[in-house]
């Protein structure tokens, strides 16, 4: 009756712990040329899911890595090669040069998370690749 009961449990647990979301780790981005600020993106869960909740953390710095503070920061959520609808996240200061908003993807896959910042005439526009999970 052990046995069977451990043949039966061990699956679950199995896809249980397989389906937890990795820590929010920095993610690698493409500025575009003349970016006057430095982002690193994190999203929470890592990676994110289809349709629920995603915590987007922008971090900026200048070029000499001190924080920016007060600037305009969103999140465009594109998915290259189908038309979606316009997805914006805005995200609000929280201190520190770091921002946060929440936001949903409409689909699994692949995706770009545009982050988009601007403050007294300076810009940054960094692209991230991310895959959705289903």
């Amino acid at each position: 009756m052990r046995f069977r009961l451990v043949f039966i449990f061990a699956p679950v647990l199995l896809l249980a712990a397989c389906s937890k979301s990795q820590p929010a780790a920095e993610l690698k981005g493409s500025p575009a040329p003349g970016a006057s600020f430095q982002v690193a993106l994190r999203v929470q869960p890592n990676p994110p899911k289809y349709n629920q909740d995603t915590t987007f953390h922008v971090t900026l710095k200048d070029s000499a890595g001190r924080p920016v503070e007060d600037a305009s920061v969103s999140a465009d959520l594109l998915m290259p090669g189908m038309d979606m609808g316009e997805h914006k996240v805005v995200l609000a200061p929280l201190g520190g040069g770091d921002y946060e908003g929440v936001g949903r993807f409409s689909m699994g896959g692949d995706h770009e998370v545009v982050i988009n910042a601007y403050k007294a005439g300076a810009t940054a526009k960094v692209v991230f690749n991310v895959t959705v999970a289903l």
